[in-house]
């Protein structure tokens, strides 16, 4: 890389490396932040999500007990299978 920079003559390859470089970061950019947001979003989620056991769970809070069960259950099979896609 060192080399690239340093070499007489190859200003078209270094402005095209430097213009690659500059895209590559600015979608990072974009990129990292979202990715953050989520991971916070499913901590978040897992932290307050209801812990149900037994008979100590009124009606409605055992419906959404069930429900954000299966919706971990969704998110764990879409997370598999975009795993295995890349």
């Amino acid at each position: 890389m060192v080399l690239l920079f340093t070499i007489p003559g190859l200003d078209g390859l270094r402005k095209g490396l430097i213009t690659v470089t500059r895209n590559l970061l600015k979608l990072f950019l974009s990129v990292v932040p979202f990715c953050l947001f989520l991971l916070m979003d499913i901590y978040w989620k897992y932290e307050t999500r209801p812990s149900c056991e037994g008979d100590s769970c009124t009606p409605s809070e055992h419906l959404r007990h069930q429900s954000l069960t299966k919706m971990k259950k969704k998110t764990q099979k879409n997370w598999m299978l975009s795993y295995q896609a890349s």
